[in-house]
């Protein structure tokens, strides 16, 4: 599952301290209890920091914004698959909650490319294609679920992604000043700008359709929309679209009801296929209806 939490002080304020991001990933741990990590960041003085995550450090005032994570381990149990990941020069580094089912098949090129890899993980793979192809073309390259913060000091830019369909979770809470970043909301009870509000004007679609697209209940608070990321840098935010469904479905009306029914096969047989890799035992949950029983069938 893994949880991802931090904020950026859109005022160049310095973080001060890592007890508050702790804090924040303490309420959420059972996210990820295998492993924790906190980094500090700055763009402008465009260099990142690794803190402890036990006790509590007093951060470089250059610093204006810190990220931590916690780890559920699914591929590669070592300490290679430590997050925050960074590249060796420590001036990128990356946040990532998910899977991405055609990671490895990327990396014969990138290590062609001379790409050294430490890890046998599917994070360090997703870094490795930023530094080839940057954010844009590494985020319509994956197949997967994935929330992911990534930021590089170099460039100056913090990126947050959110997968096609919004599988993964990235709640973000902004204000003039500040720009808070979790996997669950609760997390934002730590952070003193933010107080628990009822957002009235989303109460109603909420008791009617039991839920609020890309938005909550709580005042200030929405959800980052599937498939878009946003840059943030000191100039601004940008907000930009990788994935619609009516660009991407095509149609194949001259196809045979027989043509249909076996390329339906092969796609949900080739699905189910790449998301047995795991370094863990795996297993599947039975509804008793026809997708599970399918899905099952293929494992």
């Amino acid at each position: 599952m893994c949880g991802i939490a931090g904020y950026y002080n859109k005022s160049g304020k310095s973080i001060g301290h890592t007890a508050r991001l702790q804090q924040m990933l303490e309420i959420q741990k059972h996210r990820g209890p295998d492993d924790s990590g906190i980094r500090a960041f700055s763009l402008k003085s465009q260099k990142t920091r690794e803190y402890s995550n036990s006790g509590v450090d007093i951060v470089d005032p250059d610093f204006e914004g810190i990220l931590g994570f916690n780890r559920l381990s699914i591929l590669d149990l070592s300490a290679n698959g430590h997050q925050p990941m960074c590249t060796p020069d420590e001036k990128i580094m990356l946040a990532f909650n998910g899977e991405i089912y055609n990671a490895f098949d990327f990396k014969p090129e990138l290590m062609a490319d001379g790409y050294r890899f430490k890890s046998v993980s599917d994070t360090e793979v997703i870094l490795a294609l930023y530094l080839k192809y940057g954010f844009d073309g590494m985020i319509t390259r994956l197949n997967g679920m994935f929330a992911i913060v990534l930021v590089d000091a170099t460039e100056q830019k913090l990126f947050m992604a959110r997968d096609r369909f919004g599988i993964k979770p990235l709640y973000l809470y902004e204000t003039h000043t500040l720009l808070a970043f979790s996997s669950e909301i609760k997390s934002f009870l730590k952070l003193p700008e933010f107080k628990p509000t009822l957002n009235k004007s989303l109460l109603d679609e909420f008791l009617m359709f039991r839920t609020t697209i890309n938005r909550t209940l709580f005042e200030g608070v929405e959800e980052l929309e599937p498939g878009t990321y946003r840059i943030y840098s000191p100039d601004g935010v940008q907000v930009k679209k990788f994935f619609t469904i009516n660009a991407y479905h095509r149609s194949q009306t001259n196809a045979s009801l027989a043509d249909t029914v076996a390329a339906l096969q092969e796609t949900l047989k080739g699905s189910v296929q790449r998301q047995l890799i795991s370094d863990v035992k795996l297993g599947c949950q039975l509804s008793g209806g026809i997708d599970s029983s399918l899905v099952t069938y293929f494992a």
